[in-house]
């Protein structure tokens, strides 16, 4: 039964996806960059946008997802990865 108290409609917390050990979160943050040119290859942008989001607080349980490419994912460094908690790179 859903918090709401519909019981046709599943809880969050019911999904399957969850990793163990997290909280369903209550907010997805999706960042799509696009740092494919010269002007962007020390990813200046996406690591002041990793650094922003991680000085931000919340008391909610937050997911931040990157959508990148295999192939541009492989190139990220690990430092910048670390910049921002939870982040998962898909």
């Amino acid at each position: 039964m859903s918090a709401g108290g519909n019981p046709s409609r599943p809880s969050r917390r019911d999904a399957e996806h969850v990793p163990a050990g997290l909280d369903q979160p209550s907010v997805s943050v999706v960042l799509a960059a696009d740092h494919d040119t010269a002007s962007h290859a020390e990813l200046t942008d996406l690591r002041r946008c990793l650094e922003a989001l991680a000085a931000q607080r919340v008391d909610e349980p937050v997911e931040f997802l990157l959508a990148e490419t295999p192939e541009r994912a492989r190139k990220l460094p690990d430092e910048l990865i670390r910049a921002l908690p939870n982040l998962r790179v898909v």
